[in-house]
């Protein structure tokens, strides 16, 4: 027989958790007692492909009694956390189980409590044996050392399932598998576009070309920038001082960065890590800074005053100011004589006296 999301007691819970019951026959109960232990297997498994390494650790929160019905009373160690808490998996709402195991997986960490713990197996699952009655918290349990492995890359939403498993027919599974919800841990990567120089760089706008690696075929469109879904390459436009956001990023995706066709004036000043890495658990959250320098080109002024004077004059003046040829002296007296009159003092009469004159 198989529990699944259509039995009415468990409706929230199998919205996000697969349970089946095992091929054994259900046990069914008649007295106050629970006499019998019972196993839970988790099956860790995305996309359909089974996911090895993964730790997980179950707590037992409750135990059970029945009497004509499965009924809890806290643990001693849970007690304060289930004050006023409805944790009866029975008949909770989907939303309500996830916040109920949140809160005692905070209340877990805060206290350093200790639970049973089990690895996936190379088939994705991992086995939890003999088992009291009673409630279950379920959780994936974080890793000290963080690596590339399946448990740094994914997450396993936590849950609270109980051990016997009520059929609707009112028999009691011992045997439960359990499918949780896993998906794909996410970091982010922000590329930060910075222009040094001078004060009066253009505001021009620079582009990237920006590839992803993903370490699975099922994560290849996970990541996402602002509301656009991103495959594996694209070509960004920023300009100075922008940023680019890139979230839900797989871990274990790797990425490159390349600036590229630099504007007029712009040089390569540099990028963070060479604009390669990978967003990896020890890593969630990277940033890449991307440089260039502004370096305006000389200024030329034309030249206002000639530096010579001109040995021509300008066509507009005059080359010739007077006549080409002057008028010449007379090489000879002229021809015709003239008689002037001089008085001689020393000659008591007058005479006539011939001279000549050239008239100038």
């Amino acid at each position: 027989m198989t529990g699944n999301i259509g039995i009415r007691k468990l409706t929230a819970v199998l919205s996000f958790i697969t349970i089946l019951a095992a091929v054994f026959s259900p046990v069914h109960v008649s007295a106050a007692a629970l006499p019998a232990r019972g196993n839970l297997t988790i099956v860790a498994e995305y996309d359909r492909a089974a996911l090895p390494g993964i730790n997980m650790e179950i707590f037992l929160i409750a135990t059970a009694d029945y009497n004509g019905k499965l009924e809890y009373t806290a643990t001693a160690q849970f007690a304060d956390a289930l004050k006023n808490v409805k944790y009866d998996p029975n008949g909770m709402l989907a939303s309500e189980n996830a916040e109920v195991a949140e809160k005692l997986k905070a209340y877990v960490s805060a206290k350093s409590l200790g639970g049973k713990t089990a690895e996936t197996d190379g088939s994705g699952t991992a086995v939890f044996g003999n088992l009291e009655a009673g409630v279950y918290l379920v959780v994936q349990k974080p890793s000290a050392t963080p690596t590339e492995g399946n448990n740094s890359r994914y997450v396993a939403q936590s849950f609270i399932i109980p051990v016997p498993y009520p059929e609707e027919s009112g028999e009691l599974n011992y045997m439960i598998s359990a499918h949780p919800k896993i998906e794909p841990k996410k970091g982010m990567l922000t590329l930060r576009k910075v222009v040094s120089g001078s004060p009066e760089a253009p505001d021009s706008g620079f582009w990237f070309t920006v590839k992803f690696v993903y370490p699975a075929e099922h994560d290849r469109e996970g990541v996402m920038l602002g509301g656009t879904k991103i495959e594996e390459e694209l070509s960004l436009y920023l300009r100075a001082g922008g940023t680019a956001v890139f979230t839900n990023i797989p871990l274990g995706t790797r990425f490159e960065i390349t600036e590229v066709n630099l504007p007029e004036g712009f040089t390569f000043g540099g990028i963070t890590d060479g604009g390669k890495g990978v967003i990896n658990a020890a890593n969630p959250a990277k940033e890449i800074t991307a440089t260039n320098i502004y370096e305006p080109p000389p200024t030329t002024n034309p030249t206002t005053n000639p530096t010579t004077t001109p040995t021509t004059p300008p066509t507009t003046e005059p080359v010739t100011r007077w006549p080409t040829t002057q008028p010449t002296q007379p090489t000879s007296p002229p021809t015709r004589w003239t008689t002037r009159w001089i008085w001689l003092s020393s000659v008591a009469t007058p005479q006539r006296v011939a001279t000549s004159a050239a008239f100038s």
